[in-house]
């Protein structure tokens, strides 16, 4: 995701504020534009067919970089077949905070970026059709992981709940690939 400010907010900003409001602004923009040195976020590699796959699983976790948790802290994939319990957002939307976790092999750096895709379908409910965003995932033993992110679903409650949601990601780094798909039936947020 890239922020840009308007062209026209600058001029008024500059007045009203002054230079520091403008420089905090530029950082907020650089922080939330996917820049390598983003902690959590890097460039989008190159997908290519050639690429071995590993396993990925895709669920739940605790994970945090600004927590300074371990990067398994509290992963659970989400078994095929199984129930996930919906989150409200903060502006009235209803979402799935899912999380990755990659094998990692021996000689594997401690981080890795990768493209990490989510695709949502529902033959019970209008959802949103998915996303694409860069990410790190941190090792942690065997495996990657990467932190939650937020997979807006609907504003639409009453849909959603008992609603089934087939949710599959994808994941491409710059010397593997691999992807996972898994279907679950939405509980009410809590």
């Amino acid at each position: 995701m890239r922020v840009v400010p308007s062209p026209l907010a600058a001029p008024l900003l500059a007045g009203a504020l002054g230079g520091l409001f403008l420089s905090a602004l530029s950082l907020s923009a650089l922080s939330l534009s996917g820049c390598g040195d983003t902690p959590g976020y890097c460039d989008f590699p190159e997908p290519r067919a050639d690429l071995p796959v590993r396993a990925v699983a895709v669920g739940t976790s605790g994970y945090r970089d600004y927590l300074d948790n371990a990067p398994s802290s509290g992963f659970e994939a989400y078994p095929d077949g199984g129930e996930t319990r919906l989150i409200a957002g903060a502006q009235g939307g209803y979402m799935l905070q899912p999380a990755i976790r990659v094998e990692a092999l021996p000689g594997d750096p401690d981080e890795l970026c990768v493209a990490y895709r989510v695709s949502n379908a529902s033959p019970d409910a209008e959802v949103t059709s998915g996303f694409e965003i860069a990410v790190r995932l941190a090792r942690d033993g065997d495996f990657f992981y990467s932190q939650p992110v937020d997979d807006f679903l609907s504003f639409n409650f009453f849909e959603l709940e008992g609603a089934e949601l087939t949710l599959e990601v994808t994941v491409v780094g710059e010397t593997f690939q691999g992807s996972e798909s898994v279907t679950l039936t939405l509980l009410p947020a809590t």
